[in-house]
Order: C-alpha cells, then structure tokens, then sequence
C-alpha cells in the first residue's frame, strides 16, 4: 500500500433478516438462520455507511448488528471488496439478493 488507508468490509444484520433458510451443494446441506449484509466502504468507520443504508427505515439503529468489521486486506497485504467476497460465495452457492447474503458469519469471514 502507498500510505493510504484501506477499506473496511462490514457485516450486520437487521430486523426482518432472522428468516430460516437451506442450501445444497453436491451431498451437503447447510441449514442456517440469519441473512448478512456483507458491504464495503473506505470510511474508517462504517457505522456511518450503515447507518446511510438502513437510516430511514431505522433511524436510531435499532436493532442493527454489526458482526464484522475489519480492514479490506488479505493475509498477503493486498486489498480486496465487497464484490470479492461476493464472488467467492457465490462460486460456493450461497443465495445472496444484493449484498444480502443467506450465510453464516463463518462463510462470510473465510470468503
């Protein structure tokens, strides 16, 4: 990097995500609860991105869980976003409308 501050890639989850759902690939079946919306933003915070996305329909954040909040960089240095993480769960078959993801939190951090 060349002294500038990477993104941050961020998780949360908000009322109305606590919905069930499956998925299967090959022979194994994932049963989950939750869906996760996986974003990016070169804000040091992203509360302040969240808060641009969910503001009108929760303007005081109630009920909005940030799971994951972490610099955008790979274990090799190089910065990655959001639709990198998308890409990889949807190579590995996760049902995402959006950036709303049907996954768990693990998936999410080891794509």
């Amino acid at each position: 990097m060349t002294g500038k501050r990477p993104g941050r890639i961020y998780v949360y989850s908000a009322p109305g995500y606590d919905t069930g759902w499956t998925r299967t690939t090959g022979s194994t079946t994932i049963t989950g609860r939750g869906r996760l919306k996986v974003g990016y933003t070169g804000r040091p915070d992203p509360r302040v991105r969240i808060k641009e996305q969910t503001g009108t329909v929760y303007p005081d954040g109630d009920g909005i869980v940030i799971h994951l909040d972490e610099p955008a960089v790979r274990a090799d240095g190089t910065t990655f976003d959001d639709h990198a993480v998308h890409k990889v769960l949807d190579t590995a078959g996760v049902h995402r409308a959006s950036e709303v993801v049907d996954a768990t939190l693990a998936e999410v951090r080891a794509a």
